[in-house]
C-alpha cells in the first residue's frame, strides 16, 4: 500500500486543482441540448456554480433532490459545490458538510445501479470515489484515501464497458495516467508514454464529452504549466478566460501564465483582480492571498516599481503570518512553507537594495 501511496501522491497533487476546483459535470463551452429534466437541472445548477452564484446552485440542487430523491446527481453537485468553494478559496469550511452528501452519493449511486448499470451512473460513483478518495488523502486518511481513489479508477474502467462511446470517463484515466508519469518519471522524463497518453485520452472528452470538457480543458492547460510548455497553456486559459473570467482558479493559472511569458503588466492586473476575488469570499484565505501578495511583488519589482513590490512584498509577509494550516488547503504548485522563506529573503534583500539606490 505505500507504495501505491507513493505512485498516486503526485496523482492528488495534480487532480486537486483540476478536479475539484471545477465543477464535476463541468459545463463547458458547449453541451448537447436534452430534454431530460434532470440533465436541464444539472446543466442549471452547473453554470451557476461556475458563476460562483452559489444560493442560486443550491436552491436548483435542491429542486433536483426533491423531484429526484433517488438520483444521485444533486448530492453530487452538492458535494461538488462545498469542494469547488473550499479548492477555489483554499478554506477548509465546508468539510463536515461534503463528508455527509459525499456518502449519500456514494449509498444512492450504487442503489441505482443494482437496478441499471449505466455508464452514466458508474460515472458519477467513480467522480464520487475520487472525491472522497482525494479529501481523505488530504485529512491525512492515507490508506482509505489511496484504496477509495483506487476503487474510482476501476468504477471508471466499468463506465467505459458499459457504454464505450461516453468519453467522459476517460478523464479520469487521463489523470491517472499522467500521476503515474509524474510518480514514476522521477522528473527525468522517463515513461513520456503516459504523459502522451493522458493528453491524448484528454483531447478525446474534449472533442466527445457531455460532461468532463472543462476538466479537460484545465488538465491539459496544467500538465502543458508542469512541462513548461507555457504559450501552449496560455493559449488553453485564453479560451477559460473568456468564460470564465471571474473563477479563482481560471485568474491564479492566467496571471502565473502571463508572468511566465513576460505579459507582466497584464498579470499584474490578473494577481489584483485574483486577491480582489479572494478578499469578497466569505472567509479569506491568508496563504492564498500571501502567495498572490508575492507574485504580485515580484511581478512589480520585474517591471522596475520597486517601492510598489516592496510594499506588496510586505504584505504578503503579513498573510503569511496570519495562515492557519488547519483551516487552509495549500495550492497546486508552491508549498505555503517554501514561500514563507521567499517572502522573508526578498522582504530582507530588498529592503536594502531600495536602501543602497537611496
Amino acid at each position: 500500500m505505500l507504495n501505491l501511496y507513493k505512485i498516486l501522491k503526485p496523482l492528488f497533487s495534480f487532480v486537486v486543482f483540476i478536479l475539484l476546483c471545477q465543477s464535476v459535470f463541468a459545463q463547458e463551452l458547449r453541451l448537447p441540448p436534452t430534454e431530460d429534466r434532470l440533465e436541464k437541472l444539472t446543466v442549471q445548477a452547473i453554470w451557476q456554480l461556475r458563476r460562483d452564484a452559489y444560493d442560486s446552485a443550491f436552491a436548483t440542487i435542491d429542486e433536483m433532490r426533491m423531484q429526484f430523491p433517488d438520483a444521485p446527481h444533486g448530492d453530487l453537485l452538492a458535494a461538488d459545490a462545498y469542494q469547488t468553494m473550499m479548492r477555489d478559496y483554499r478554506v477548509r469550511l465546508f468539510e463536515a458538510e461534503f463528508d455527509s452528501v459525499i456518502d449519500v452519493t456514494i449509498s444512492k449511486a450504487k442503489s441505482a445501479l443494482r437496478q441499471e448499470r449505466t455508464g452514466m451512473l458508474y460515472f458519477i460513483l467513480g467522480t464520487a470515489q475520487g472525491y472522497l478518495g482525494i479529501h481523505d488523502f488530504y485529512k491525512g486518511n492515507l490508506l482509505r484515501g489511496v484504496s477509495t481513489a483506487l476503487s474510482g479508477i476501476k468504477t471508471m474502467r466499468s463506465a467505459l464497458r458499459v457504454d464505450p462511446d461516453f468519453a467522459d470517463p476517460l478523464f479520469a484515466l487521463a489523470v491517472y495516467d499522467f500521476g503515474q508519469y509524474k510518480a514514476l518519471g522521477w522528473g527525468l522524463g522517463f515513461f513520456r508514454k503516459k504523459r502522451d497518453s493522458a493528453l491524448e485520452q484528454l483531447k478525446q472528452v474534449q472533442a466527445n464529452g457531455r460532461f468532463a470538457v472543462l476538466h479537460a480543458y484545465y488538465s491539459q492547460q496544467m500538465i502543458h504549466y508542469d512541462g513548461e510548455e507555457y504559450e501552449k497553456a496560455l493559449a488553453i486559459n485564453d479560451i477559460l478566460y473568456k468564460r470564465f473570467y471571474n473563477n479563482p482558479s481560471c485568474l491564479y493559472h492566467r496571471a502565473l501564465l502571463l508572468d511566465k511569458t513576460g505579459h507582466y503588466p497584464e498579470a499584474a492586473e490578473i494577481w489584483q483582480k485574483l486577491i480582489n476575488r479572494i478578499n469578497a469570499f466569505e472567509r479569506a484565505s491568508n496563504g492564498y492571498l500571501a502567495e498572490s501578495h508575492y507574485h504580485l511583488a515580484v511581478n512589480l519589482w520585474t517591471q522596475g516599481e520597486k517601492e510598489q513590490g516592496l510594499t506588496q512584498m510586505e504584505q504578503a509577509a503579513s498573510f503569511m503570518e496570519a495562515y492557519h494550516e488547519d483551516d487552509e488547503m495549500q495550492g497546486p504548485y508552491f508549498k505555503y512553507k517554501d514561500l514563507k522563506n521567499w517572502i522573508k529573503d526578498n522582504r530582507k534583500d530588498w529592503a536594502k537594495s531600495l536602501d543602497s539606490d537611496q
